[in-house]
């Protein structure tokens, strides 16, 4: 029977989605039908509509010659028309139609044609699928995804147009196609009851403590089990817990795993034992409330591999793992795949003029078609005669298919999926009820997708990235951005693998938004409220020391990889290798001690101390050297290599005694050293006085309040000590600074003369090796103290004393303006004024009238009477009197 399909409905002809086909045939006697682009003659690609043309496009193109044996029409769900196929059911030379068939076309009484075989029946009707299912037994229905061949061989009887039959539609799918829903399953009252859908239990199985496992089994991952039912057992065991023992339930949800496989229909016991091995097993079960995935992390995620994700070849991601293609999805599929369609849509067509040889084209294609096949050597050699690169001439195909097999290590059904697209699988975000797209649906998705790797802060007032070592604040959200653009990305290829046809259109649009910068503005700022984390839970345990190889907790000695439940913000400059020394370093140590042993014990306790966020000692440390060139430099310099992110530097400034300090404005200074271990302020000036308060504030255990410049104001607990290295010793003008034991004084007085320098010392104690052996010295130096303690040694005990006599402020003026004398007085406005003028000349800030009385005290009797020399009662210090001569120094 002739095509005819100028007779082809008006509603068809007036809509530009018409291509070309032709038929190649298959193995089994069946035919395929290749669509191709009425435009360009090239293949075309059923959900492209760039490769579609106009009806009178496809008619001309199709009767000018190239093979074609018609043309088609292209569904779509947005113009909601629909093709029923009715297969088998009409006799080709009599015309009958059977009597099934014939009553389906009365119900729904729309434009009907004979199909190109002259066997079959085609119906194009108006009218939407709303339930699964496009296909069963000799009935096929479709409304996307798919191009629909036109004969315009009119069944006569039925109507000329297209008619709407929304209703009819309906009840005519649910009757003949629609797959059954489920019945629900009850729970086992002896068990507990657990009120989830699939959906739920799936997203709350994700986002517990073991859901890196049951997303991992989920996805059909059963690498560290001896085999493959065993990996089936432990996903039965979690599905147990998760379901309450509801065997109908667990069987509903491993059928949806990617561990379901032919064996399982095969032989129905095998999965209802398992299923009951797992159930009297199960000692616990999940009850509503006794999880938290508010504060889990739902397993990790690999910040990079989120990222090169979104960059690997789209031909693995776009396809439909465990599937098996026939010929013509394989085409499509292969097609449309961004990242290799249009190359695969060319060497199919025969247009190898990208390549300098048509062998090197042959080969290419042979590569792809292993990677599409599962490298079914069949299928690759069928569909290579259909394509225009076949040739009679062609020299041992089978060879050359043997080759492309031997080189392809990946194919479409074991492509190693991304960790976010697993995700999405297990989300199910088209039906999952905490995804509706709506802005908090959104928000949802990317929060529940990225919690693991992406915070939000409002103290702040920005999102935190985990890189795969350390979180860090994302400096204008750009890494939060980022994100969102590969969700996006990934959502539509998560869409690519919905099975419904209606569904996927549907979503496919639905992800069609989130490619848009305002949307995803959007969706972002909705997600900051999901899981925010609050700055005062990052670098919270004191005893965990990040290293860039690992995390070392120095409490237990535990080393493991890096995990963003451990909250870390720093990363240090090191990698722990237990074990390995650095001798050099050794040597150093013994030669700026000059032999002290105790000394150098000390020190080495001084810096493994500092590793940890441990501050119980409350105590700075001071290295002091007259002579220039005595390695505190080289020392602190490499240290604060090794400490990486956990070592800041800062202005000596930063713990001066200020005349006028403003505590209202932002203490940046301050506000960076939140989470700090080392601080090294590095020569204060010669008369620098320090700040008591906030010397006691930075050595103490309480709370510290500060904030960045243009941020909320925030606290934290301090972790850091303070390390000054000077050939000056700053002036300490409270003594209780040294009462209370904060100051360690640790001499570096010997002196390298030029012939004793090793100039290239800072480089070779900072080599990666050396880094790690300092480590370990360090390392050392913290169990030491746990083992004896960290009492100073006579050498630090000594330079402490000195200092403080040293810093005596009291006393140096006592000593410098007056004198002993017995039965003498002094009136204490006298002695008050001459301190002032002392003060001003020696660079110190003067105490006011009633602290230097306090203090003079302290040394002297001061009482209230009239003097000697006649007058009102004043205090009078006794036994005291100001030297005539005012030395000033």
């Amino acid at each position: 029977m002739p095509n005819v399909v100028e007779n082809s409905p008006i509603e068809l002809r007036q809509i530009a989605q018409w291509v070309c086909y032709k038929t190649k045939p298959k193995d089994n006697g069946k035919t395929d039908k290749i669509p191709y682009n009425p435009k360009t003659g090239r293949m075309a690609s059923t959900i492209n509509s760039k490769t579609w043309g106009t009806f009178d496009q496809a008619l001309t193109t199709s009767k000018n010659g190239g093979g074609y044996a018609g043309i088609g029409f292209v569904v779509t769900p947005d113009i909601r028309i629909i093709g029923i196929d009715l297969d088998g059911c009409r006799n080709k030379e009599t015309g009958v139609i059977e009597l099934w068939a014939q009553d389906i076309i009365n119900q729904l009484s729309s434009y009907t044609e004979v199909s190109p075989s002259g066997t079959g029946i085609r119906i194009f009707t108006r009218g939407t699928i709303n339930l699964p299912g496009r296909r069963k037994g000799k009935i096929e229905c479709y409304n996307s995804g798919r191009f629909l061949t036109v004969t315009g061989n009119h069944v006569e009887g039925t109507p000329i147009g297209v008619m709407d039959r929304y209703a009819e539609v309906d009840a005519f799918h649910r009757e003949f196609i629609a797959q059954p829903e489920q019945e629900t399953s009850h729970p086992d009252p002896s068990r507990g009851s657990v009120d989830l859908d699939d959906a739920d239990l799936i997203n709350k199985a994700c986002l517990s403590k073991n859901g890196e496992l049951f997303l991992k089994l989920f996805s059909g991952d059963w690498t560290g089990y001896p085999s493959q039912s065993e990996a089936d057992l432990a996903l039965c065991n979690l599905l147990a817990f998760w379901t309450g023992c509801q065997a109908d339930q667990m069987e509903s949800l491993f059928r949806q795993s990617s561990l379901m496989r032919e064996k399982v229909d095969k032989h129905p016991s095998y999965l209802k034992n398992t299923i009951q091995r797992a159930i009297n097993g199960c000692t616990e079960v999940y009850t509503a409330g006794r999880t938290s995935p508010e504060k889990d992390f739902g397993g990790p995620l690999d910040w990079n591999a989120i990222i090169g994700s979104a960059q690997e070849s789209e031909q693995e991601l776009q396809a439909d793992a465990g599937i098996e293609l026939d010929d013509q999805d394989l085409i499509n599929r292969a097609c449309r795949a961004k990242a290799t369609g249009e190359q695969f849509e060319k060497l199919y067509s025969g247009d190898y003029s990208d390549y300098e040889e048509q062998e090197e084209a042959d080969r290419k294609f042979l590569d792809l078609l292993a990677f599409w096949s599962d490298k079914n050597a069949g299928q690759m050699e069928r569909i290579f005669r259909q394509s225009g690169l076949w040739r009679e001439n062609i020299e041992d195909l089978p060879g050359l298919i043997q080759t492309a097999i031997k080189h392809c290590h990946r194919t479409h059904k074991v492509y190693n999926k991304s960790e976010l697209q697993k995700r999405l699988q297990t989300f199910r975000p088209h039906k999952n009820e905490r995804y509706p797209a709506t802005d908090i649906g959104n928000g949802n998705l990317f929060a529940d997708c990225f919690k693991g790797i992406a915070r939000y802060e409002p103290t702040r007032k920005k999102w935190f990235a985990f890189n795969g070592k350390v979180w860090k604040p994302d400096s204008g959200n750009l890494q939060a951005m980022q994100l969102c653009k590969t969700l996006a990305n990934e959502l539509m290829i998560y869409a690519l693998s919905i099975p419904d046809d209606g569904e996927r259109q549907l979503y496919m649009e639905f992800a069609g938004k989130w490619q848009s910068r305002h949307y995803r503005e959007t969706i972002l700022k909705d997600a900051t409220s999901v899981y925010p984390v609050s700055i005062e839970e990052f670098d919270v345990n004191p005893w965990i020391f990040n290293c860039m190889n690992g995390t070392l907790n120095l409490e237990t000695g535990e080393f493991y990889t890096h995990r963003p439940g451990d909250m870390l913000t720093k990363l240090s400059g090191v990698n722990y290798k237990p074990g390995v020394r650095c001798l050099r370093w050794e040597q150093f140590i013994g030669e700026v001690m000059e032999g002290d042993r105790d000394k150098a014990v000390f020190f080495q306790k001084s810096l493994g101390y500092t590793l940890t966020g441990d501050t119980r000692h409350e105590c700075f440390f001071i290295l002091y050297g007259p002579l220039s060139r005595n390695g505190k430099s080289t020392a602190m310099e490499t240290y604060l290599r090794l400490v990486g992110d956990y070592g800041k530097t800062a202005s000596p400034e930063t713990i001066a005694q200020k005349q006028h300090a403003d505590s209202r404005g932002p203490s940046e200074d301050i506000a960076s050293l939140a989470g700090a271990r080392f601080v090294n302020l590095s020569e204060p000036d010669k008369k620098l006085v320090l700040s008591a308060a906030q010397v006691k504030t930075m050595t103490g255990r309480d709370k510290i309040r500060s904030r960045f410049l243009h941020e909320n104001s925030f606290e934290f607990y301090p972790q850091f000590k303070l390390f000054i290295n000077s050939n000056h010793l700053p002036v300490i003008a409270d003594d209780t600074i040294f009462k209370s034991g904060r100051v360690k004084i640790i001499t570096f007085e010997h002196h390298f003369d030029e012939n004793e320098q090793d100039k290239g010392l800072k480089n070779e104690l900072t080599s990666s090796e050396n880094l790690s052996g300092i480590l370990n010295w360090c390392i050392s130096g913290l169990h030491l103290i746990k083992e004896t303690g960290f009492d100073m040694p006579e050498s630090v005990i000594s330079a402490t004393a000195e200092y403080r006599r040293h810093s005596d402020k009291i006393g140096r003026f006592i000593d410098d303006e007056m004198e002993a004398v017995p039965l003498a007085e002094t009136k204490t406005s006298d002695a008050y004024t001459r301190y002032k003028t002392w003060c001003s000349i020696n660079g110190y800030y003067p105490e006011n009238a009633m602290n230097f009385k306090a203090l003079l005290s302290g040394v002297a009797t001061i009482i209230r009477k009239r003097p000697q020399e006649g007058g009102g009662a004043t205090p009078l210090v006794l036994g005291y009197r100001l030297r005539h001569d005012f030395t000033g120094f």
